[in-house]
């Protein structure tokens, strides 16, 4: 039995789930990134104005993605 192999795109090789896991598992490293940067400049803020940047932050993460 011999092999045929074909031309494809990356989604056909890959497959729709796999490449939209890709996809979300760069997003969630963007937003872990942009985290980090948000809580290094909340730190450099008062306390109660760092918290409200977080929160701020967080809530429109929210309104995006929906409440767990």
């Amino acid at each position: 039995m011999e092999s045929i192999y074909i031309e494809r795109g990356v989604d056909d090789e890959i497959g729709a789930l796999e490449r939209y896991q890709l996809e979300v598992r760069e997003t969630l490293e963007s937003i872990k990134a942009r985290y980090y940067k948000i809580k290094s400049q909340a730190r450099e803020l008062h306390p109660d104005v760092g918290d409200q940047l977080i929160r701020w932050w967080l809530n429109k993460l929210t309104t995006v993605s929906g409440e767990v």
